[in-house]
């Protein structure tokens, strides 16, 4: 690959200091040096077969991560992905909200598809991976951005105990905590659990911290959609924070907003308590969206006890009026 130039951009390089004027010199697809603009080309080692692009008034940085993504199908499928590139993301983060595409079974696999199909839509694809390990080597086969897997406890749940809305037994919880455990050797950057979606909704606190001991172990990091973003929006934050602090794992809040009517004013009471917890030694990130919440499948507006047999026994629920009715 021939060199490539940038010339008179701004630069933003990552490390937390202010913008600085410079040239970017490129080889091979990499970045080998930063220099002071205006420098010939034959001067910097590079010849004069090096192509220069004039980026003056634009900034040079490195690519976005996108920390809350649902791509995992559409990188496999698109492979220019423009919705993403063009927005200079570089990486992106998917099996969020509890609920993903690997590890599966074939009878999960079938049943994800159903339910993501709002999320995420269903490409033609040979949907032959069934484990982490499996769809990060589909990915790297040829995926327009670089993925980072996290393991959906949602998913996983429904392999050992289907949708069912009882406790997890004893034996399933081992179960469940493996198949994360195997997850997170075959690559997966941590967990993700969507306290609001089923059958991840039906799992208590204690379930969620045993399933961690495999992030404790392994390393990564704890990503829940939490339970209530409305009447309960600081208590489910603060659930979020103790099942971290109790598993002793990093966490990171999906999506953290105080946006609903109700919750008017009250993001100093979360950013409190995130704040406490990071002074008690607790390592805490998060993310946001700029746009108004509720973008999620319609069956997710349904009451916890429509999901507990699949869809399915939704779509029957719903055909009874006096079902539908409460």
């Amino acid at each position: 690959m021939r060199a490539l130039i940038l010339r008179g951009g701004q630069i933003v390089d990552g490390g937390g200091g202010q913008r600085y004027m410079g040239d970017l010199l490129i080889e091979n697809g990499r970045i080998v040096r930063i220099v002071e603009p205006g420098a010939a080309a034959p001067d910097l080692g590079l010849g004069d077969a090096a192509t220069e692009l004039d980026v003056a008034g634009l900034v040079v940085c490195p690519g976005f991560i996108d920390m809350h993504a649902h791509s995992e199908l559409a990188i496999l499928a698109d492979q220019e992905h423009r919705a993403k590139v063009a927005q200079g993301v570089t990486l992106e983060v998917v099996g969020q909200d509890g609920l993903g595409y690997a590890p599966v079974t074939d009878e999960v696999m079938a049943a994800t598809r159903a339910q993501l199909v709002g999320w995420n839509g269903d490409p033609h694809l040979e949907y032959a991976w069934r484990s982490v390990a499996d769809y990060l080597a589909k990915v790297d086969h040829g995926a327009p951005v670089n993925v980072a897997v996290l393991v959906p406890h949602g998913t996983v749940r429904m392999a050992v105990m289907g949708t069912q809305s009882q406790p997890a037994s004893t034996e399933e919880l081992e179960q469940i905590r493996d198949i994360i455990l195997q997850g997170l050797q075959d690559g997966a950057m941590g967990v993700s659990t969507g306290l609001a979606y089923a059958p991840g909704m039906y799992a208590s606190d204690d379930e969620i911290a045993h399933s961690l001991a495999a992030v404790k172990q392994m390393g990564g990091y704890y990503c829940p959609h939490h339970r209530n973003y409305g009447s309960q929006v600081i208590e489910g934050y603060e659930a979020c924070i103790e099942i971290a602090r109790r598993a002793e794992v990093p966490l990171h809040l999906a999506h953290c907003h105080i946006n609903f009517p109700q919750n008017k004013g009250r993001a100093p009471e979360v950013l409190s308590r995130i704040d406490a917890a990071i002074e008690a030694g607790l390592d805490i990130s998060l993310d946001t969206y700029p746009y108004l919440s509720g973008a999620t499948y319609l069956a997710g507006l349904l009451p916890s006890w429509a999901h507990a047999e699949g869809r399915s026994g939704t779509i029957r629920l719903l055909a009874d009026p006096e079902s539908a009715r409460a």
